[in-house]
């Protein structure tokens, strides 16, 4: 499952792994995946997908700890042959081109993996240039608006007309601006969406509550300040990042000159807990907007499981009287997305906008599920107000 340079590589990495190493035998030893493993009969998509998944869970257990980033990689990318899942290592050659995909013998000319192989290989480079180059927040030349300005078609435009070039050699200009993207996307589909719905900004503040918040919505969070940019007659804007994953206690944004000099604020408030916590404990503020990016409330199967943090979490958004704008990777989610709300809530809600989202992110991620590549924020589903059915 992991591969060195050298021996030398191998055993100065063999303190790290070596818990992962045990729990990763130990399972196979007791369980029937080996079986899956050695076996040579080919088995679907979705199985392959289910029986990597439990692999990573056991382990897991086992290990009883997190696994690190690229040690659920390992699993997700188990090096089979990525039409029929074959994994046999003796028949299995790599593609010449990109580092993810092997192909048995029958599977050589793969008309699907073609499609992707330039998109992995870019992925690669991508990873690579996170690990190597030191974070660079976009720096951003967006004058204040003193009318209410439509935002450009896309991602694309938006940079090139606003965002600085990343100035580094061994980062091509295409490359730039995929890495600028990851940091504008969150809000600039915010903006996105206030323009889908036509809506009425009033007052002067803007209260917006970002539910099932990880630690890649804080990333690039300073970015937000592209709001008071943008937004005429807004002075403050205050974002709750709530969600049981985030281990930040507080996030401190230092804004331009400008934005200090017309006393603007942007406040940014963390809180590590479900949402349906949040809106009872002391710190919480009605919202004018909530978003969830790439919340993914689809994903547990038996929604009506005691198990299932979901339900009651938003049974709350639907009474806070306010637009919900949910992102998903891909068009299959949003519309499991849009299913499962409405079979948690027990009625036809109708959405505003439903379809792509031009301000995704243009950096391509490995997709585990279909060998193919995934976009944060590629679509959107946008609600005026859950409590209605317009």
């Amino acid at each position: 499952m992991i591969s060195y340079c050298s021996k030398e590589h191998q055993k100065l990495h063999w303190p790290q792994h070596k818990d992962l190493c045990n729990a990763i035998r130990s399972v196979l030893e007791d369980n029937t995946l080996s079986n899956f493993l050695n076996d040579k009969q080919h088995v679907n998509s979705e199985t392959c997908v289910q029986m990597k998944m439990n692999f990573m869970l056991l382990v897991a257990i086992k290990i009883n700890r997190k696994l690190e980033y690229y040690e659920e990689q390992m699993f997700k990318f188990l090096r089979l042959c990525v039409r029929c899942h074959d994994p046999n290592a003796k028949v299995l050659e790599n593609c010449p081109n990109c580092p993810n995909a092997s192909f048995c013998t029958n599977h050589k000319d793969d008309i699907v993996h073609k499609k992707y192989c330039n998109l992995i290989k870019l992925c690669f480079n991508l990873d690579v240039i996170s690990i190597t180059n030191k974070r660079k927040i976009p720096e951003i030349k967006i004058p204040y608006h003193i009318n209410y300005v439509h935002l450009p078609r896309n991602m694309q435009d938006f940079i090139n007309s606003y965002i600085e070039p990343q100035k580094a050699s061994q980062i091509s200009m295409v490359e730039g601006t995929m890495i600028n993207s990851e940091y504008l996307t969150r809000p600039l589909t915010f903006l996105y969406a206030i323009e889908k719905l036509q809506y009425l900004l009033n007052g002067n503040s803007i209260i917006v509550h970002v539910i099932a918040a990880n630690m890649i919505d804080i990333d690039g969070i300073e970015l937000w300040e592209i709001l008071l940019h943008w937004l005429p007659h807004i002075t403050s804007i205050k974002i709750f990042f709530i969600g049981p994953e985030l281990y930040v206690d507080s996030v401190l944004i230092n804004l331009c000159k400008e934005c200090q000099y017309n006393n603007k604020k942007c406040s940014i408030q963390i809180c590590s807990m479900f949402y349906d916590n949040y809106t009872n404990n002391d710190s919480y503020v009605k919202p004018h907007f909530i978003i969830g990016y790439n919340a993914g409330i689809h994903e547990c199967e038996d929604f009506k499981s005691e198990n299932y943090s979901w339900r009651q979490s938003l049974e709350i958004v639907a009474v806070q009287n306010c637009p919900l704008i949910l992102t998903s990777y891909i068009s299959t989610e949003a519309k499991k997305e849009q299913i499962r709300l409405n079979e948690i809530l027990n009625n036809h809600v109708k959405y505003t906008y439903f379809g792509r989202n031009p301000f995704s992110s243009l950096r391509p991620y490995r997709d585990f599920e279909n060998d193919g590549v995934y976009y944060q924020n590629q679509y959107i589903i946008i609600y005026n107000n859950l409590n209605t059915h317009q």
